[in-house]
């Protein structure tokens, strides 16, 4: 009876020792994996940091090329009513009504009428 549980264990310790292999082997994969993995992240972190500064310097450049170019200068009449509005501590007040498109339209060349 002694040989068929030594025999029984020596099974036992085999299938162990071949479950511990497998698990090593799996092991050894799932960090090379993980390093990889790791890897990838670090570069894509180093690219992604590139592109941000690439980008952050980008809008600098354009907004010095535009204020390079000429603008278009406000009429005397603009500049004297944001002048007086500006003194008397009220709103802005336009000269001139403002009209939409289409009564810009039908009104060219006419003045309006005084009551």
């Amino acid at each position: 009876m002694l040989t068929l549980r030594e025999g029984e264990l020596n099974a036992r310790l085999d299938a162990r020792e071949r479950d511990i292999d497998k698990f090593r082997l799996r092991l050894r994969a799932l960090a090379l994996r993980a390093r990889k993995e790791q890897a990838t992240i670090e570069t894509q972190a180093a690219r992604i940091t590139a592109l941000e500064d690439k980008l952050l310097a980008r809008p600098q450049a354009r907004t010095q090329r535009r204020r390079g170019t000429a603008r278009r200068e406000t009429s005397p009449k603009q500049k004297a009513a944001k002048v007086t509005a500006n003194r008397a501590g009220e709103p802005r007040l336009s000269a001139t009504p403002r009209l939409s498109a289409p009564a810009k339209r039908n009104a060219k060349g006419r003045r309006p009428h005084s009551v």
